[in-house]
This record gives C-alpha cells, structure tokens and sequence, in this order.
C-alpha cells in the first residue's frame, strides 16, 4: 500500500545555512535534466554543455577546460542575493518532509529588469518599450525561478508552487508579476495550460513562440507564430505578464456552472 505524500509549502528562511546549502544542490539538480541540461559550463563563453561532457574536459566549441554548472557555493551565493532583493517571496516544497521544489521572485522595475536581464541594447529597449505598451511603466514583481525534483515531477508541484507565489502576489500591493520561460520549459504548460489542464487566470503571453498541445498525446507542439516578436538574444524566450485587474475582472464572471443554473 503506497504511503500518503504530504505536501508542505514553506518559505525560504535565508539564514538556514542546512536549507540553503540543500535548495543549491536541489537548484543544481533540476537544471541538469530536461529541458536545460546544464551539466557543465565554458569559462570563456558561458554556454552550458549536458550530461555528455564532463567537468574538465574540453569545451565541444572552444577546447578550453569544462566547469561545473552550478557549483555550490557560488549558487549558495547567487540565491542568496535573489532573496536580498526587494520584498522577496521565496518558497520551498516539501514532500514528506524531503525538499522536493523551489520558487522565488521579487520586486524590481521595468529598467533595472530589461538591463539585468538582457545583454543587448536592442533587446533592453525593446523590452521596456514592450511592457509599457502594456501598461507596466514602473514597479512589478518578476518570478525569478521555479524547479521540481526530477522524482517530484509530473504531479503537479510546479503549479502548486506558482500559485502559492501568485497568492502572495495577489493579496500585496503589487499589479504586474512578469515570468520568463521558454516555450519548450514545464513553466510554459504551467502558465498557459491545454486541453487537459487549465492554465492560470490573469496571464498574458506578450512576447516568443506560441505553443500547443497534441490533441492525443498532450505533448507541447511548438507552432510556426509568435506573439510581438522573437527575442533575439534566445529566440525560444517567452514572456508572461500577470495583471492583478484583470485576473479580478475573470474571477467575477459566472462559471459555465452558474450560468445552467441561471438558465442560461
């Protein structure tokens, strides 16, 4: 007989050095699998290689030596500086009291997230230019990461943690939250959902590859259209903007349930 998984979702005390060095490892750990394979990393590019190379071997692109992806303390480091960021929500998964999934973000605004988080001129304009034509002209909450243990995956957690963020989000002062995906990541399916699962209300695909799902398989298909445009410096990036007033205006309208009843 198959033990009950409980599950509890908790947030993330910075100063536990035991749980922050668990979330690195963890961190390490989902990144390595599909759909990223970041296994090892180039010194000299930046570009990660999967689990076809190992650590010291040479780069496939440049022959310099192969660094591990996310060594420890270094991810130690960068996950502490997200949550220093301002008013933060990080939030950790446990399953049976096993560390089992991650999520955290924070607030920023449209400057500071077009320069930190895109290379290029071109595309830090067209970002910012992007997310104003859609109302967002100063502060909004950006999601920084979500990932699920490889032996957690398929059951739901990642949207249970999305939502567990976007509930803290909805009950703040904060309209906007943007999320950064690609089209072939589990985020993608989290967010606009299929057939088979709903997505989540009040978010807005505003830029990157559109996908859909196989009618039988349920397998993400990428189409040949995009929304806006194709981010240039990745173009399988994705864009999903959150906005508080209209998840509120959908959570007002009837379901198809109250409409039978009304005798629609």
């Amino acid at each position: 007989m198959k033990n009950k998984e409980i599950l509890q979702i908790n947030q993330i005390d910075p100063g536990n050095s035991g749980q922050i060095g668990q979330l690195a490892d963890l961190y390490a750990d989902v990144f390595a699998g599909p759909p990223w394979n970041e296994v090892t990393k180039c010194a000299d590019t930046g570009s990660f290689y999967g689990s076809d190379t190992t650590v010291g071997s040479p780069c496939p692109d440049c022959q310099t030596p192969l660094l591990e992806a996310y060594p420890r303390e270094e991810t130690i480091r960068y996950i502490l500086g997200e949550l220093g960021k301002s008013n933060p929500i990080g939030l950790l998964a446990f399953v049976n009291n096993e560390l089992a999934g991650f999520s955290w973000g924070y607030q920023t605004d449209v400057n500071s997230l077009a320069m930190s988080k895109w290379k290029t001129p071109k595309m830090q304009e067209a970002v910012k230019s992007l997310l104003v034509d859609y109302g967002v002209t100063d502060k909004l909450f950006y999601g920084s990461e979500t990932g699920v243990d490889p032996k957690f995956q398929g059951k739901g957690l990642g949207k249970k943690l999305v939502t567990a963020r976007l509930n803290r989000i909805i009950s703040s002062n904060e309209r906007y939250a943007l999320v950064r995906t690609n089209v072939n990541s589990p985020m993608y399916g989290i967010i606009n959902g299929s057939w088979i699962k709903g997505g989540m209300d009040g978010f807005t695909q505003i830029l990157g590859p559109v996908a859909d799902t196989k009618f039988w398989t349920g397998e993400w298909q990428q189409k040949n259209t995009y929304i806006n445009m194709l981010d240039s410096e990745n173009p399988e990036r994705v864009l999903f903007l959150f906005d508080k007033k209209r998840y509120e205006n959908i959570q007002k309208q009837p379901t198809p349930g109250q409409l039978m009843s009304a005798g629609w």
